[in-house]
């Protein structure tokens, strides 16, 4: 886990956009693209998870886009999952889930189910803030 990481989960917003931000500068003056990716992911994460949806959108679609030059997919699965999450609250469910099923498509192929666990827990509360708590249980279940 990154400072960034660290803290968003902690609750410094302020100081985790600060993070992500000097790291995405270090990876361009480096064209690392693969640290640009994993910082602008975060980076749109934490606007989401401080409730400026729209601008975690745009981050994590540019975030998308630059996986087309460094491809990892582990990395989509994460962008693509955190994307369709953010959709979906913005009342786009249908075109949140498609996402978030593919994310879960691509873990089921690494072998990876931790990250499954956390599509279906995303799933999950995409269903129930949006009210259809019988498909936020079902999600919830597996």
């Amino acid at each position: 886990m990154n400072l960034g990481e660290e803290c968003d989960l902690s609750g410094f917003f302020d100081e985790a956009v600060t993070a992500f931000e000097e790291s995405i500068k270090i990876a361009r003056a480096t064209n690392d693209i693969k640290n640009e990716v994993g910082a602008t992911a975060g980076l749109g994460n934490t606007y989401g998870n401080g409730g400026r949806i729209q601008e975690g959108i745009v981050l994590l679609q540019e975030a998308r886009a630059l996986l087309g030059q460094s491809p990892d997919r582990r990395k989509e699965a994460y962008v693509i999952d955190r994307l369709g999450y953010l959709y979906a609250l913005t009342g786009r469910m249908q075109q949140g889930l498609e996402l978030m099923v593919k994310a879960r498509e691509i873990h089921q192929e690494l072998g990876n189910r931790e990250g499954e666990g956390t599509v279906l827990e995303a799933i999950a509360a995409a269903y129930s803030r949006s009210g259809q708590t019988r498909l936020s249980r079902q999600y919830s279940i597996q």
